[in-house]
């Protein structure tokens, strides 16, 4: 099931890329994950645009390698994975499946959403930023990296 998730994850901005001539809607990029001591897991990230009006975004995360019985935790976080930082978005938990979708709606200051200070799909591909994957809770040990926006290769 992972394996045909991300496959369509893969193929899916193959058929849906705009040209010049369509609107913006629907925009998505992808980062991949890079597996941290050996932990087995990667993955890929998608940012999408889910709303043409306001720009709002959403961040699903396919994970590959995931245990069932483990648990799974993920944030945004300011600057790139070498530099680390502070959570800015904090990212819905994965299914069993290793499945996690986020709709974004602003930035996360002083541990609440700030819908006064919204985060649009153009401001957050351009984002000073990573993802962290940990296991076992948001201080246990980081098992997948992404950098994203102006952090990514």
């Amino acid at each position: 099931m992972r394996k045909l998730l991300l496959m369509l994850l893969t193929v899916i901005p193959l058929f849906t890329s705009c040209n010049k001539d369509d609107d913006d809607s629907f925009r998505n990029k992808q980062y991949t994950f890079t597996e941290v001591n050996n932990s087995g897991i990667s993955g890929v990230v998608m940012i999408r645009e889910v709303g043409a009006v306001n720009a709002e975004s959403a961040i699903t995360i396919f994970l590959e390698g995931s245990n069932e019985s483990d648990s799974y935790f993920t944030n945004v976080y300011t600057n790139s994975v070498s530099e680390e930082g502070e959570i800015i978005i904090p990212l819905e938990q994965f299914d069993s499946e290793g499945y996690s979708n986020t709709y974004v709606n602003g930035l996360y200051q002083n541990e609440e959403w700030d819908p006064e200070n919204p985060i649009s799909y153009d401001k957050l591909i351009t984002f000073d930023g990573h993802i962290l994957i940990r296991l076992n809770g948001t201080d246990g040990p980081v098992v997948a990296t992404a950098n994203i926006g102006s952090n990514a290769n």
